[in-house]
């Protein structure tokens, strides 16, 4: 079954932070008589994606939570509202969760991640 991405974390977006960019989906390479030719990459046709969220210590435990036990630590994924469609799209974890104390309290995370 497939998470859902915490409503009281998402609210915590940061607006204009949202960055997506679609992977380079082939390599080209030259064979030896010349000829310019090009291989499509498995799973290349993701895209990954990263914004910013402030959080307080305790929403950060929480955005831990949900990675470790609801994610199994980034091999499943799950779905979050993407912030220019406005739909429902699945999502894994780039990678773990980080944070940058901001002061006060706060936290600066950039979730990456990779939008099927």
């Amino acid at each position: 079954m497939t998470a859902t991405f915490p409503a009281h974390l998402y609210c915590r977006y940061m607006k204009r932070t949202w960055n997506e960019g679609r992977r380079r989906h082939y390599n080209e390479f030259e064979t030896d008589s010349g000829a310019s030719l090009r291989s499509k990459i498995p799973g290349s046709a993701k895209t990954d994606c990263t914004f910013d969220l402030h959080v307080t210590a305790e929403e950060f435990s929480d955005l831990e939570a949900f990675y470790v036990n609801d994610c199994a630590e980034g091999s499943v994924g799950f779905y979050m509202e993407h912030p220019r469609r406005k739909t429902a799209m699945i999502f894994q974890w780039a990678e773990a969760p980080k944070a940058s104390e901001l002061g006060s309290g706060i936290y600066l995370v950039s979730p990456q991640m990779i939008m099927d």
